[in-house]
């Protein structure tokens, strides 16, 4: 559902989000369409960073993965909700922001995903410590997308020089106006 879905616009008339959890960015339809072209097998347990309104977490539950969608604004979560009851889709959600994930919180993980989550110059660290506990603690992929704002291409950077990431240019099949980059870490 677009923003201008009538039941997106109630939501928007009876709530207020707070850390741009105001839309569904473009970075996530950019991992979406990625996701498509190389699919995550059905049963795999993925944890959505940032989630929002959760579209690349439910691209994920309609392929029969697992998700747990994060956000640490819980005012984000009647949206995430109104989008997987349209879809019929499930995930479960968790009011915490990534920077205090813990090593315990990654266990049981297969795939940490991400689309548009380090906006701001103080979240780069943040972002680049917690995929690294996500990998210590046995996390096999990590997928973030971002139309390349300069503090995720710093933690891009970083992620390549210590745990061997890839980041590539993307272009959503859909539309030329999503394009961004992919940080892809395969945990061996």
């Amino acid at each position: 559902m677009t923003s201008r879905h009538p039941t997106i616009r109630r939501l928007k008339r009876q709530s207020r989000t707070s850390l741009h959890g105001n839309k569904t960015w473009s970075a996530s339809l950019v991992l979406a369409d990625y996701l498509e072209q190389h699919p995550l097998t059905a049963g795999t347990r993925v944890l959505e960073l940032g989630c929002g309104w959760g579209l690349a977490g439910l691209y994920c539950a309609s392929r029969g993965c697992e998700v747990t969608a994060l956000d640490a604004d819980d005012s984000v979560f009647p949206f995430l909700a109104a989008q997987a009851s349209h879809n019929d889709l499930q995930v479960s959600t968790l009011t915490q922001d990534f920077s205090s994930l813990t090593e315990a919180q990654f266990e049981g993980v297969d795939v940490l995903l991400g689309s548009d989550i380090c906006f701001w110059d103080d979240m780069a660290a943040d972002l680049y410590d917690c995929i690294n506990r996500a990998l210590e603690a046995g996390v096999q992929k990590v997928l973030i997308s971002d139309p390349n704002r300069p503090p995720f291409l710093d933690v891009a950077d970083a992620l390549i020089e210590s745990q061997f990431a890839e980041l590539f240019p993307w272009q959503s099949s859909l539309s030329s106006r999503y394009r961004g980059s992919i940080l892809l870490i395969e945990n061996a």
